[in-house]
């Protein structure tokens, strides 16, 4: 499944020959590297920016939690415990840990959706200005990419990442990348005012 998008290319060559044997312009072509518009994003880094603000919030409620457990045990030390002061005492440290371990699990839930939210509308906003870039420069095809290699400390999904690449050079010259990303972030500025 992999070799699909090269045999797809190998199969548009003649097509692409025959067209310039004909004397007929060949399409201009053109490449958009998505991670770094994800990267340079303004939209993606003020949401960012708005999440690592409530997160402080987070983390000082996280804390309290935590040091009211502490006190908890604290007061644990010394009693009998069997006893009902004790088992009491027991109890609210548990439901202080479930609200503790909820309270994480939701934060992490929320941190998840709303950048898969906000890389979803700027990739489909992308979509859009590539293609009013592309008509206004003649450009015919614009390929997805994703440049650069594989950093060390990428160590998850690597084989996705190399099977994800249909291509392995690209001439500089090709890339429109720092375009697309200078009318994303025009744009995102134009819409806060």
């Amino acid at each position: 499944m992999r070799f699909l998008p090269l045999a797809l290319a190998l199969l548009a060559l003649p097509s692409t020959a025959r067209a310039q044997a004909d004397g007929a312009s060949t399409p201009k072509v053109a490449v958009v590297d998505v991670r770094k518009l994800m990267d340079g994003s303004a939209r993606i880094l003020a949401v960012t920016d708005q999440m690592k603000k409530e997160q402080t919030d987070m983390q000082a409620e996280l804390e309290k939690i935590q040091n009211e457990v502490k006190q908890n045990m604290t007061m644990l030390e010394g009693l009998d415990p069997r006893g009902k002061l004790a088992r009491g005492i027991r109890e609210k440290v548990v439901q202080l840990q479930a609200l503790h371990d909820f309270k994480v699990k939701a934060w992490n839930e929320e941190i998840a959706f709303r950048v898969q939210t906000a890389e979803k509308e700027l990739y489909n906003e992308a979509l859009g200005i590539i293609a009013t870039y592309a008509k206004e420069k003649g450009i015919g095809l614009v390929h997805k990419v994703d440049s650069g290699p594989i950093k060390d400390q990428e160590t998850e999904h690597v084989d996705r990442r190399i099977d994800g690449r249909g291509v392995l050079y690209i001439d500089p010259a090709l890339d429109i990348t720092a375009d697309i990303l200078k009318l994303l972030n025009e744009k995102f500025a134009a819409e806060k005012k």
